[in-house]
């Protein structure tokens, strides 16, 4: 009764899974919130991808091929949650699907490789416009 009773956080006589892993794990399992922008977490990624090595269009096509199991040059939303995890981004399952759904511009459940290009990469800084022009 002791360890129930630790456990049992708002006194209700019973334990919820979002109770039960929140006081073993020591933050809120269930929580799907986030305070962070889909921007901010495009940068947690971008941050993440330059430090594996992936900096230039050769290092982000491997690292689309690593993240794409299925070799269809798309990722579904198993498969980009997958390549978060693997990466180790660190982020929650409803900062994952803001993430799919800031890549998927053209909303049909994938995310393709010119999306996913186009969604690291970024828009051209002024110098690179110039250039171009």
């Amino acid at each position: 009764m002791a360890l129930f009773s630790c456990y049992d956080s708002d006194g209700s006589g019973s334990i919820s899974y979002r109770e039960f892993g929140s006081n073993l794990f020591g933050f809120d399992v269930g929580a799907q919130q986030s305070d962070n922008t889909a921007e901010e977490l495009l940068e947690k990624l971008r941050g993440k991808l330059a430090k594996r090595g992936a900096r230039g269009i050769i290092g982000l096509g491997r690292s689309f091929r690593i993240m794409d199991d299925n070799h269809s040059m798309s990722l579904d939303k198993y498969e980009f949650g997958k390549a978060m995890s693997d990466f180790a981004v660190g982020l929650t399952e409803g900062e994952i699907a803001t993430l799919f759904g800031l890549f998927d511009a053209n909303a049909n459940g994938l995310v393709e490789y010119d999306e996913f290009l186009r969604a690291v990469r970024g828009p051209m800084n002024e110098n690179r416009k110039v250039f171009v022009k």
